[in-house]
């Protein structure tokens, strides 16, 4: 759509600025591996201390229908990592 409500906001140079952390979804290498909440997420796990992080775990869960992990993150430009491997140490 070209017009809609809250189209204003959405344009808002601090909502569309690079480095803004996005919510995305997670998959875990190991299908039965459940990611703890609030987990740090990092690029390189052996980066010396004190790590950047890039974001945060918010929602993690055993989906028996799926039959592997589900999660959601905050991450730093999100959106633009799709296939990364980050890591949460």
């Amino acid at each position: 759509k070209t017009d809609f409500v809250g189209i204003r906001g959405l344009k808002r140079p601090d909502l569309t600025r690079s480095g803004r952390k996005q919510l995305v979804g997670l998959k875990t290498k190991d299908r039965l591996t459940v990611p703890e909440e609030g987990g740090q997420i990092v690029v390189d796990p052996n980066q010396p201390k004190p790590m950047t992080m890039l974001g945060h775990v918010t929602s993690a869960y055993w989906s028996e229908n799926l039959g592997h992990s589900i999660a959601f993150a905050l991450v730093a430009d999100g959106r633009a990592r799709l296939g990364e491997t980050l890591y949460i140490p």
